[in-house]
């Protein structure tokens, strides 16, 4: 599961770049070829919520679970707490 969440925070950065450059470009240049690009670029920025929604999600369920084997989890959390402080 740990690699669920690693994938989707580089998918999310590698959306994020292009969204910034895709918007940039459809922002400056203009015709019908930039709108779409600029749609593109929108849909992008969507898709990066959307990992870092399953990014944070994984980590919630690795906090849930005592998953250890994540850094945040091994220093942040312990067996002893409570459902509402993990």
């Amino acid at each position: 599961m740990p690699l669920l969440g690693s994938f989707s925070l580089v998918l999310a950065l590698a959306l994020s770049v292009y969204c910034f450059a895709a918007g940039m470009v459809a922002l400056f240049r203009h015709g019908p070829s930039y709108e779409r690009l600029g749609e593109t670029a929108r849909r992008a920025g969507i898709a990066v919520w959307a990992c870092i929604t399953i990014a944070a999600a994984v980590l919630v369920a690795a906090s849930f679970q005592n998953d250890f084997s994540i850094a945040y989890i091994l220093h942040h959390s312990n067996r002893d707490l409570s459902a509402p402080y993990k």
